[in-house]
């Protein structure tokens, strides 16, 4: 398995992605920065959305943060109070039912909830790479744990997500925007 970066989509080390996506990511103008960012925020909402049905509370929550969170990215008022938009986002309280989209939920409030509390685009884009990356390899490490019949070492993850499919799909997304 490779540990090297570039445009490798072979590793599973999930804070080498980060830190080499994220430089090419800031790199750019803030405005592209953002928007990275929004790709990964507008995938993780449809990934959810299964969930959304179930959690409707929750959806309305997350729907307010994603709509406020855009318009801070592009400097443009919103109607909501940022403030109660945040803590109605931070006080989602949805049990785990070890659904994916359940996971793929709190990824994205956890992405807002920086957003919202003004963390710079730096941090922004960081933590929206890690928690997508992080979130995609445990849901593809059970997959993986299901398909073998019970658990797997986190080792056997690494190495048999490296020649995975989904998982260099995964990363040549993030490493695309």
């Amino acid at each position: 398995m490779s540990r090297g970066m570039g445009r490798d989509t072979t590793t599973t080390d999930t804070a080498a992605i980060v830190d080499a996506t994220a430089r090419q990511i800031l790199a750019r103008s803030e405005a592209q920065a953002w928007a990275a960012c929004a790709c990964i925020w507008a995938r993780l909402w449809v990934l959810a959305g299964p969930g959304w049905v179930r959690w409707p509370d929750a959806q309305q929550g997350v729907f307010a943060a994603l709509t406020v969170a855009l318009a801070q990215c592009v400097g443009v008022p919103s109607a909501s109070s940022r403030e109660l938009v945040l803590v109605r986002l931070e006080g989602i309280a949805v049990e785990d039912d070890g659904s994916p989209e359940w996971g793929f939920m709190l990824d994205l409030v956890e992405d807002l909830s920086a957003v919202l509390h003004g963390e710079p685009v730096q941090r922004c884009v960081a933590t929206t790479l890690r928690t997508f990356l992080e979130g995609m390899f445990n849901l593809l490490a059970n997959e993986l744990a299901a398909s073998a019949g019970g658990a797997i070492s986190h080792a056997e993850a690494d190495e048999r997500l490296a020649r995975s499919d989904a998982w260099k799909q995964t990363v040549a997304f993030v490493q695309s925007l």
